[in-house]
């Protein structure tokens, strides 16, 4: 593929770890289809049975076996031919406007790396409170000099990234904060807090919202602390159509549209 330049002379990678995303994949891609800053699409995907794959190969994007996130991240990465690896979850909403900002941000030196809100896509109150105090937390933990945050979307420069070693593939639960940590003791990374990133609230539906949010609080609890335990596991869901259909109709009503936000 030919190589992409921006204005800042930096080449940008997308990769998408994948399973079982035939609903909301689409979407995905079609919106960074529509960004000419993206050199190329990589999707990891851990032996998907629906047609995530063939979804995959039909928008021309770079296939290679992925498995857990993590290792679906560092698989992607290891073809991966950009300066500029962005690391984006299927369920995410993604426009040219979150690209363009990631390659402005990141072609500033001695920024290494970049983060932003992160916003569910429903109305239910106690799902947005909870993102809201992850903001927060997120915010303070800033100011005191520790970067912390979710894996939605990360920008990050190619080679820091290959200095780290990537994302450690024995932390099952939260390897996004644990990296996210690791890359903030090797330079500044920023919180843009100029725009948000969309994303699915499925997993709340699918399980007890309280109970989820407290082993979230556990878990972040674990990799504030450096620790590489997981202590309550988690496993990578299943998550029916009906949800992605929940998700498309809350962004046709109330966003506009995925292209709405662009």
């Amino acid at each position: 593929m030919k190589r992409r330049e921006t204005a800042c002379n930096l080449c940008l990678s997308v990769i998408i770890p994948t399973w079982n995303e035939e609903a909301w994949l689409p979407t995905l891609l079609e919106a960074l289809g529509h960004c000419p800053e993206v050199h190329e699409l990589i999707v990891a995907d851990n032996h998907s049975t629906d047609r995530t794959v063939e979804l995959a190969r039909k928008a021309e994007c770079i296939v290679v076996d992925g498995g857990t996130p993590a290792a679906g991240r560092n698989a992607g990465a290891r073809v991966a031919t950009g300066d500029i690896l962005l690391f984006v979850d299927a369920d995410a909403v993604v426009t040219s406007k979150h690209v363009r900002r990631v390659l402005e941000v990141l072609g500033r030196l001695p920024t290494i790396g970049v983060l932003f809100p992160v916003v569910p896509m429903t109305n239910d109150r106690f799902t947005r409170l909870c993102y809201k105090i992850m903001d927060i937390y997120v915010r303070i933990l800033g100011v005191v000099g520790i970067r912390q945050g979710i894996g939605a979307l990360i920008g990050v420069r190619a080679e820091k990234f290959r200095e780290l070693g990537g994302f450690r593939e024995g932390v099952s639960v939260g390897e996004d904060a644990d990296f996210i940590r690791r890359l903030g003791d090797q330079g500044f990374i920023a919180y843009d807090r100029s725009m948000a990133v969309l994303v699915s609230a499925r997993r709340f539906a699918i399980e007890t919202p309280v109970v989820f949010a407290l082993k979230c609080i556990f878990w972040a609890a674990l990799r504030l602390a450096r620790l590489r335990a997981s202590g309550i596991p988690y496993s990578w869901c299943h998550y029916p159509i009906s949800l992605a259909d929940r998700d498309r109709m809350y962004l046709d009503t109330v966003v506009g549209g995925p292209y709405g936000i662009s």
